[in-house]
């Protein structure tokens, strides 16, 4: 039982060509789903950055704000004492 010449040029080359598409389709798939994790991954570690340095930021600012406090409070006294004379 021999395989006509036509079953190859019919079904095997489409079937060739249909198996090509769907491999490299799915080729792709699997490569932009891993960029997509990098890219979300970059973005992620770009927020944390982000987040830190608002913190520090915000620690700095407290620490400016107690300083600005204890001056007032100083000048405050000062003109008290001055008052007072």
């Amino acid at each position: 039982m021999a395989v006509p010449p036509s079953v190859l040029a019919d079904w095997i080359q489409p079937g060739a060509a249909l198996t090509a598409v769907f491999g490299l389709a799915g080729f792709l798939w699997v490569e932009v789903r891993g960029i997509r994790a990098e890219f979300k991954a970059e973005i992620q570690a770009g927020e944390a950055r982000q987040n830190k340095r608002i913190d520090d930021l915000k620690d700095d600012l407290k620490e400016i704000k107690a300083g600005i406090k204890a001056l007032l409070l100083a000048q405050g006294a000062q003109r008290s004492a001055a008052a007072k004379a």
